[in-house]
């Protein structure tokens, strides 16, 4: 790769320049978002002249930055003319500024962003949105939240949609996960804007795990009085008082009902350790924390083991773990008291009194997935999963989610073993079709003729699901028949969780999502899981290498308990955990908004 330094430097002096010299205004209309692939700007580029040549390029490179393949998009920038008329000149510099955060270059973007504002007289509502955005992520970025916010804030009266409006709120909302309750403090004391002390003095407030419903209510109530206008309104429930009804949870005594033996071993006692690491830390640093119980589910009726806890003195259950537990539970008793499932049923509808569900569930992943595929401005889609239910049901989450945003799936395959994988994607790709016409076209012709085989060309991106062993052949293979520019999005299950340069080069490429735990050490938020995850890791290193995430999802299993008067109460208002950011779903499902990571160099490199 070219040193991405040096050009984008000579991007950003050039850029300057060519403000200072100033442009000729020919016409106003956005470039937009790349909605084709790179390939197919590129060859509209190929076949172009003059300006409309360099429009295209511009495009294909956005799509490049989009699909996270930054080498190829700043060589493209690289062929782009410098003399442009001023609406090509704007969306050549909000592509570098673009590239420049996708290579992490985050203080040099704002450079450049900052020296383009000087004259925007002729910038569309699109470039303007677009500026914006780029400029609050890259503050975000350099840990200046405040500006973030500032740019942010001046983003909302100019989105006209509300989907968007209410995205970029909740964006605001998750920077401020970052910033620790005393950051926050000290921030209120050193900025004058109400939109920034608006949003801190709510993060404040809200951030009070021992605060009661009806106690949030008021408090959020008297924000409201002094705030009449923030754009955070937005997302408060639409009736504060009925607010006060809200059942307040503030356990006592917990039982923690995991299988401890047999089958489920390794995954009840990664998690009962998670939570215990969790507890531990809590009253070290001098947290009220209620007295803990565990039961062992391994041998005993699920039904039995729940009513005992609860004569046991229990007023807050965490567990079953296993679906089948759950359901038995749910079905054949009323919980008495609140209930955290660490497992889900599959009626996603289905509302059980005193039953919140919260676990590691892969649909939340194929939706997000979905969802990130679509914002790329990918179209069509093949879907790669194992021959079994469990792919079954990811893929068909997948699927509804993608056809609902306009998508289309293109094909599917659902492999069964590594022996016939070569063969079932070179089908899936048309490439034994090409082979086929091939054979044919010989024996009609008779003699011997040139043959390049292609893959097919109604794709643009690729959904996988698969264990790190497939997904380390499928990438290969996918390059070896003509589909390594294709933009591969997978489940966290393609990655162990523990880095493996050496094992893992051969998912290159792959675009996964999976929790901060994983994705972000050293860097989680609320900071105290960082000293959490070092304890785990130094008592069960073994263990904590196989089950990394088991041993988070024990870790949000203790400190969510508090945070649900809050969730309950505030369902928009992400709470950032180990396992992701947190959301409470009107029945009681607790969802994950999960990080995006590239596979780079056989290593996982978080992206935007």
């Amino acid at each position: 790769m070219k040193n991405s330094r040096t050009y984008l430097r000579l991007l950003f002096i050039g850029c300057c320049l060519s403000l200072l010299a100033g442009c000729a205004s020919m016409g106003h209309r956005s470039q937009g978002r790349p909605t084709l692939s790179a390939n197919d700007y590129l060859q509209l580029a190929a076949t172009s002249q003059g300006v409309s040549k360099q429009g295209y390029l511009l495009k294909a490179a956005n799509r490049l930055i989009q699909d996270q393949q930054l080498a190829k998009a700043e060589n493209i920038i690289n062929k782009v003319q410098n003399d442009l008329p001023t609406h090509l000149m704007v969306e050549k510099q909000l592509t570098g500024a673009r590239l420049l955060i996708a290579y992490r270059q985050n203080g040099d973007a704002l450079m450049l962003l900052d020296s383009m504002s000087k004259n925007t007289n002729t910038w569309t509502r699109e470039n303007k949105i677009e500026w914006h955005q780029l400029s609050a992520t890259a503050y975000a970025n350099r840990g200046n939240i405040t500006a973030s916010i500032e740019q942010r804030s001046q983003l909302t009266p100019l989105l006209s949609s509300k989907v968007a409006k209410k995205q970029n709120l909740l964006t605001i909302w998750e920077s401020l996960q970052s910033i620790s309750p005393s950051d926050i403090k000290t921030v209120l004391t050193q900025t004058s804007s109400p939109a920034v002390r608006g949003w801190l003095t709510l993060a404040q407030l809200t951030d009070q795990s021992e605060t009661s419903p009806k106690q949030l209510m008021q408090q959020l109530q008297q924000w409201h009085y002094q705030y009449p206008k923030h754009p955070a309104t937005a997302l408060l429930p639409s009736s504060l008082q009925a607010l006060k009804n809200v059942a307040a949870i503030k356990p006592k005594r917990i039982a923690l009902l995991l299988p401890l033996k047999g089958r489920y071993a390794k995954a009840g006692n990664a998690i009962r350790n998670g939570f215990f690491a969790a507890y531990y830390y809590a009253r070290q640093t001098g947290l009220s924390t209620p007295a803990i119980s565990v039961i062992d589910t391994t041998k005993k009726n699920i039904v039995t083991a729940y009513h005992e806890a609860i004569q046991d003195g229990a007023d807050f259950v965490v567990g079953p773990l296993i679906k089948n537990n759950i359901s038995t539970l749910a079905k054949s008793t009323n919980m008495t008291v609140p209930t955290l499932a660490l497992n889900s049923l599959p009626n996603d509808n289905q509302t059980i009194s005193n039953l919140y569900q919260f676990g590691l569930s892969p649909i939340d992943e194929a939706t997000q997935a979905a969802m990130k595929a679509r914002n790329s401005h990918h179209l069509n889609a093949l879907i790669i999963t194992t021959k079994s239910k469990w792919g079954e049901q990811i893929a068909d989450a997948f699927t509804k989610t993608f056809q609902a945003l306009g998508g289309r799936i293109a094909g599917s395959m659902q492999y069964s073993n590594q022996k016939n994988l070569s063969k079932e994607i070179e089908q899936l790709l048309n490439i034994d079709q090409a082979s086929w016409r091939k054979t044919a076209l010989k024996k009609m012709l008779r003699e011997k003729i040139r043959f390049v085989p292609r893959r097919r060309k109604d794709i643009d991106m690729v959904f996988l699901v698969a264990q790190p062993a497939i997904a380390r052949q499928v990438r290969p293979l996918l390059r070896f028949y003509y589909a390594g520019s294709i933009p591969v999005y997978a489940t966290s299950t393609v990655y162990t969780g523990t880095p493996n340069p050496n094992r893992d080069h051969d998912l290159n490429g792959i675009l996964f999502c999976d929790m901060p735990w994983v994705l972000s050490k050293k860097q989680l938020q609320p900071s105290s899981l960082n000293e959490i995850r070092d304890r785990i890791q130094q008592i069960w290193p073994t263990t904590f290498a196989h089950r990394p995430k088991l041993f988070a999802l024990g870790v949000d299993a203790y400190e969510i308990i508090p945070k649900l008067n809050k969730m309950t109460v505030l369902p928009q208002f992400g709470t950032r955990a180990a396992t992701g950011t947190l959301y409470l779903s009107k029945n009681h499902r607790i969802y994950r908004k999960l990080d995006w990571s590239q596979i780079v160099r056989g290593t996982p490199r978080l992206i935007q």
